[in-house]
């Protein structure tokens, strides 16, 4: 996670099971968080995620694609009991040196009812009968996992509006791989559970933030060989966005008076993570969320 200063959407319009398995052969078949195959347990994640990367100039094609093709899918999903919820985030990232303008890039996020797998979303859409020009290539994917809440570290829901935020909340979706081995994921998870998810769900209480969503992975499903290698989700407010808070001292104020300890010692004891992790500004867009 990131403290402040300190510190593609194409769902798969046309995507089979057997396309699925081929992208996810290229990695060693489907793997769980400890690069092992994915286990029965492993299938009862709370989320599935998909990260895009479109053509700007079918940006168009896409939000009509989601809107008369896979939305009234998407409900009687959830009508079903299949899927709780989608949320379907645009992402800009901070770093616009690095961002290509021929592209966009996009977050999907589907929550899972009990006993439902990504399998039940991906075939009720791969059945869609979307017009050919609708459909967008499968290869806009880079990177797909099952995920699920890391302990004590989700707080409120993203939401497209909010009341009082006119043009509603602009988010921060941070895209974190740390290091991917047993040690390193459960020390990152003790963290997260013990000192960061609350420190940020106190502030979702006090209305400083709208919500503090943390998600890890479970399994990864697919990745192309230039995806951003992450195992964490974080989806919050994005500060940058809120003024002149100095949020440095919001939070070391915080870990002084509820935990008893230093805000700096705490961060030093996180696990390495990946160099390639990517921040974006994100924002929801309305109407292809499903509530």
């Amino acid at each position: 996670m990131r403290i402040r200063t300190r510190l593609s959407l194409f769902w798969i319009l046309a995507i089979s099971i057997s396309t699925l398995a081929t992208v996810s052969s290229s990695n060693g078949d489907r793997q769980a968080g400890s690069g092992q195959p994915m286990s029965p347990e492993a299938s009862a994640g709370d989320y599935f995620a998909r990260v895009m990367s479109i053509e700007a100039d079918s940006a168009a094609t896409f939000h009509q694609a989601g809107h008369e093709c896979y939305l009234p899918i998407w409900k009687r999903l959830r009508g079903d009991g299949i899927i709780s919820s989608v949320s379907v985030f645009e992402l800009i990232p901070y770093d616009s040196t690095t961002t290509d303008p021929s592209a966009k890039e996009y977050l999907i996020l589907a929550g899972l009812d009990s006993g439902s797998n990504p399998d039940d979303l991906l075939d009720a859409e791969r059945v869609s009968p979307c017009p050919d020009h609708l459909r967008i290539p499968v290869s806009a994917i880079s990177r797909s996992a099952l995920l699920t809440c890391t302990p004590n570290s989700c707080h409120g829901v993203p939401e497209p509006s909010y009341p009082g935020a006119e043009s509603g909340i602009v988010y921060l979706v941070e895209l974190i791989g740390v290091e991917e081995t047993p040690e390193a994921r459960a020390k990152y998870r003790g963290l997260m559970s013990r000192f960061f998810g609350p420190a940020n769900g106190i502030l979702v209480e006090r209305g400083m933030l709208h919500c503090f969503v943390a998600f890890e992975s479970v399994a990864l499903l697919s990745s192309t060989p230039d995806a951003v290698p992450w195992n964490q989700i974080h989806i919050s407010d994005d500060w940058d966005a809120g003024g002149d808070v100095d949020w440095d001292s919001v939070y070391a104020d915080l870990f002084r008076s509820e935990f008893s300890c230093d805000l700096d010692s705490v961060w030093s004891e996180l696990p390495p993570t990946d160099e390639t992790y990517a921040d974006y500004h994100a924002r929801l867009i309305p109407e292809l969320c499903v509530r």
